[in-house]
């Protein structure tokens, strides 16, 4: 299950993002997990206190309209757009001459690290 991130410390901004959150996740059918990190050292080490209310997800971090909740339907745009069209338009290992996408084959089980 994909897991997102809130970064904010604004209870009323909180709860707007967390609402708008998971009404476009039903949008759009799409099921993933919200963590809210509102430690404030947290936002500070990670530098954040200028752009919240931050999303993190998959690793990158989406700010929108810095001091203003997210809305149901910039979620939406923005979750079709990271959830649904990424995972179409991800490679076929067997389309094309390019294999980078594809498994990397293996024999048997592994090689102990003897080092």
């Amino acid at each position: 299950m994909e897991e997102i991130i809130l970064w904010e410390c604004n209870i009323e901004r909180i709860h707007a993002t967390e609402t708008a959150v998971y009404q476009a996740l039903r949008e759009i059918g799409y099921k993933a997990r919200l963590t809210i990190n509102c430690e404030m050292p947290l936002l500070s080490r990670q530098q954040l206190w200028e752009r919240l209310p931050v999303l993190e997800i998959r690793g990158q971090r989406w700010s929108l309209c810095p001091g203003r909740a997210f809305t149901a339907e910039q979620l939406t745009r923005l979750f079709t757009r990271i959830f649904i069209n990424q995972d179409l338009t991800c490679s076929v290992p067997d389309a094309g001459d390019s294999q980078k996408d594809a498994p990397i084959p293996t024999e048997g089980k592994g090689v102990p690290n003897d080092r």
